[in-house]
């Protein structure tokens, strides 16, 4: 996906460089920036570069948000893998559902979803005791917004206007079964 700059840190070009200067190479592969590969369908070289990735896509507004370097072909499997795993192109759309947090009196933008499927992985992102705005849009104009906030069971409304009548419903079935899969810890020596 292309960058879209008003999802990230004001600073992140700061974060990505710092995440690429710690980086001994694609977190998955080793692949090093400048090496050189094949295309395993046209056989032609390329440059190998690396670039910082989000664990979770959804996560790219968080100034802390757990990132890791990999380099092309790594992100095209990984983003592939995360894809399939929300099916995505099968969930049911929602015109546009814009997501805010407010920072300093100041509202940012969480993520732009276009199905329900992409709004509950983003909401399950924020922290417990998040309080965030959603604001429904369809054919550019806003149609509804409510005002929810996270809890340790779920998400609870606060208000509810327009087309976001009910869609806290939506939001009772955030499963644990989206958040990636993570492998466990080694257990450490004792």
């Amino acid at each position: 996906m292309a960058f879209q700059p008003q999802f990230y840190p004001k600073d992140w070009s700061k974060i990505r460089k710092d995440a690429l200067a710690r980086a001994k190479g694609c977190d998955i592969c080793r692949a090093q920036r400048g090496d050189f590969r094949r295309n395993a369908q046209t056989d032609e070289l390329y440059i190998v570069y690396l670039a910082v990735c989000h664990r979770l896509w959804y996560t790219a507004w968080k100034q802390d948000a757990d990132t890791i370097v990999l380099c092309q072909k790594c992100h095209n499997q990984f983003d592939a893998k995360f894809r399939k795993r929300l099916k995505l192109s099968q969930q049911t759309p929602i015109g546009k559902a814009h997501v805010y947090i407010h920072v300093d009196g100041q509202p940012i933008l969480v993520v732009t979803a276009r199905t329900y499927i992409e709004l509950i992985s983003a909401i399950d992102t924020l922290p417990t005791g998040q309080v965030f705005d959603v604001h429904l849009e369809i054919n550019l104009a806003v149609v509804g917004n409510g005002r929810y906030q996270r809890t340790k069971a779920g998400t609870k409304r606060l208000s509810e206007h327009g087309a976001c009548e009910d869609l806290h419903l939506v939001f009772q079935v955030i499963p644990q079964r989206m958040q990636p899969h993570r492998p466990p810890m080694a257990a450490s020596p004792e």
